[in-house]
């Protein structure tokens, strides 16, 4: 009687190991698909972001690309506006020109000086429309240098006090950068 308690005790505990491991299966069965649930869940959050990222950079560079087309089209007017203006410099150089040359009660100097400012004017505009167009086709590149404005402040009191020689004109910069 005593085996048969101990041979029950002994199926009792092996059937207690036995549902123990079955338990332990299936809490290690649920957390695994617990973890391919989660998986799958950031996977798909995942590819929504990306497809939202990849969306937002088209249409930014849809954005960038009407941009371009547009500082073209307005490099162009700028071209056809400076071209106008350069035809327009030219055919007044030539009017005043013909103008002066017929009124010859004017003085010579007058005339000199009426027209070297129509010349000076039409190489002011095509040296401008030149430096344009290098920038455009890119043979001259901008460099950023650092400005000081002594310098300049410099030349220019230099300047005025050679035109003024004599007087009593004394110029004085203090400027901090």
């Amino acid at each position: 009687m005593h085996f048969n308690k101990i041979g029950m005790a002994i199926t009792g505990l092996s059937s207690m190991g036995y549902a123990e491991a079955s338990a332990t299966a299936n809490v290690e069965t649920f957390w695994i698909w617990v973890a391919l649930f989660t998986l799958g869940i950031v996977g798909i959050a995942i590819l929504f972001i990306t497809s939202y990222q990849t969306q937002k950079m088209q249409q930014l560079h849809q954005s960038m690309f009407d941009k371009q087309l547009e500082m073209e089209k307005n490099q162009n007017l700028l071209l056809t506006n400076m071209s106008e203006n350069i035809h327009d410099i030219a055919k007044q150089a030539l009017e005043k020109s013909h103008h002066v040359i017929d009124k010859t009660s004017k003085s010579f100097r007058n005339k000199e000086k009426i027209l070297s400012n129509v010349e000076s004017r039409l190489l002011d505009v095509t040296n401008d429309l030149i430096d344009f167009l290098r920038l455009k086709s890119k043979k001259i590149e901008i460099v950023n240098e650092e400005f000081n404005i002594n310098n300049v402040l410099n030349e220019l009191s230099g300047t005025i006090c050679s035109q003024f020689l004599g007087s009593q004109v004394e110029l004085i910069f203090d400027i901090d950068k």
